[in-house]
């Protein structure tokens, strides 16, 4: 998956001809508060959502594949599978 977008309206981004909602703070707290599984990318790699600061829209993720590997990302960053 192309993880640049190719063009960005109103919090949503063509990827792939496909419109994506950008992840927004509510989301990503309910996602990270959520009993379910729930798919979200980091350019283009799955990703879990550790913490979410509100005031500096900031998500602390770590990557499926290495979870020891964490980084503070931009919440709209995050994209929704």
């Amino acid at each position: 998956m192309n993880a640049n977008p190719k063009n960005v309206n109103n919090n949503k981004v063509i990827i792939n001809e496909e419109w994506t909602e950008q992840m927004n703070v509510g989301r990503a707290k309910e996602i990270l508060e959520s009993a379910d599984m729930i798919n979200v990318t980091y350019q283009g790699t799955p990703v879990i959502i550790q913490h979410v600061d509100e005031k500096t829209k900031m998500a602390r993720i770590y990557s499926r594949k290495n979870p020891e590997h964490e980084q503070d990302v931009p919440v709209l960053n995050l994209i929704e599978e």
